[in-house]
């Protein structure tokens, strides 16, 4: 069975993003997505922003207390319209990254009915966490997933690895 999706997990900062993003710039063709990035203030994690393949930012989460296990809080709206932003030029061929589907976005349903829709399309390529809301545990159960766990030996070569996985289970195209 082809298994037409990708998922990517691995430890905190072990380069989960950056193999993401090398797939991307590697495998030619139509991508719609977005990364997550830290919003830092004197270095420490005040929020979360998205970055859509566009090139849009949208602060999506916030801070409210200091400190490095403080909860986030999610901004509904800004995610809406981040994945308003990343999705809505998309065409039937275009192949779809993901960066990440975690918890914080599991708790919001918009986000759900679009993850949902996306992985009724050609191709997802996604960072997603092993742990916590009970919908990532179902996304692992899927049976139409690749999953590759990066760690530090082969962080280098995941991402070509991926990009044969994905030229082989959809072509060049």
């Amino acid at each position: 069975m082809t298994k037409p999706h990708v998922f990517l997990s691995g430890p905190p900062h072990i380069g989960k993003t950056t193999a993401l993003l090398r797939v991307v710039e590697s495998f030619p063709v139509d991508w719609a997505g977005f990364i997550t990035k830290a919003v830092l203030q004197q270095n420490l994690k005040i929020g979360l922003e998205i970055v859509t393949s566009g090139g849009s930012r949208h602060r999506v989460a916030s801070r409210t207390q200091t400190g490095r296990q403080a909860p986030y809080t999610l901004h509904e709206s800004e995610l809406t319209d981040a994945l308003n932003m990343a999705f809505s030029n998309r065409t039937e061929d275009s192949f779809v990254y993901l960066d990440e589907i975690n918890s914080l976005f599991c708790q919001s349903c918009v986000f759900i009915n679009e993850l949902s829709r996306l992985l009724g399309s050609r191709c997802v390529v996604a960072v997603v966490a092993r742990k916590g809301h009970p919908i990532l545990q179902d996304l692992w159960k899927r049976n139409d997933i690749r999953a590759f766990d990066l760690d530090a030996a082969q962080r280098d070569t995941i991402p070509g690895e991926i990009a044969e996985y994905l030229k082989a289970t959809h072509g060049n195209n």
